[in-house]
């Protein structure tokens, strides 16, 4: 700021922090989208600020609201080719999950979905599996995995 008052300079970017690469996780989830994915887009980018990333395959990435304004915020971000998954007639989560995506992957990231929220503890939980922009449903019956199988897919 007194730099700027030698030069006379009176418009300048705000100088107190706000800058998402100095916040530790958000540079974690940056360098993990960059080390995937050399052609990413602004939504890409926009993306990493909302939820709980996972990686959950070389080339997939689950990202899961963690309340329903972050799960509103996700759907905002959803592209053709992305699988939104939510618990079947109960509340929690909207994971969405962007990249390559098998049925072994669509099987991972319900069981993570089904992790959180209500009814994390039954012995099986349906799920709704969605792709845009299409939107046709799969419903898939998972056993939700245990917060400690989770673990090792967050970013």
């Amino acid at each position: 700021m007194k730099l700027a008052a030698e030069w006379d300079i009176k418009e300048y970017a705000c100088p107190a922090g706000g800058c998402l690469l100095t916040d530790p996780i958000f540079a974690r989830k940056m360098k993990d989208l960059m080390d995937d994915n050399i052609d990413f887009t602004l939504n890409d980018v926009h993306f990493l600020k909302i939820g709980r990333h996972l990686r959950i395959a070389k080339k997939t990435k689950a990202v899961m609201g963690r309340n329903k304004k972050e799960n509103e915020k996700l759907m905002s971000f959803v592209q053709d080719g992305d699988y939104v998954i939510e618990k079947n007639g109960i509340p929690g989560p909207i994971t969405v999950v962007r990249g390559e995506v098998s049925e072994d992957i669509k099987q991972l990231a319900a069981s993570i979905t089904a992790a959180y929220g209500k009814g994390n503890n039954s012995d099986s939980i349906e799920v709704t599996m969605k792709k845009a922009p299409d939107e046709s449903v799969e419903i898939i019956r998972v056993i939700p995995h245990t917060q400690k199988e989770v673990a090792k897919y967050l970013i």
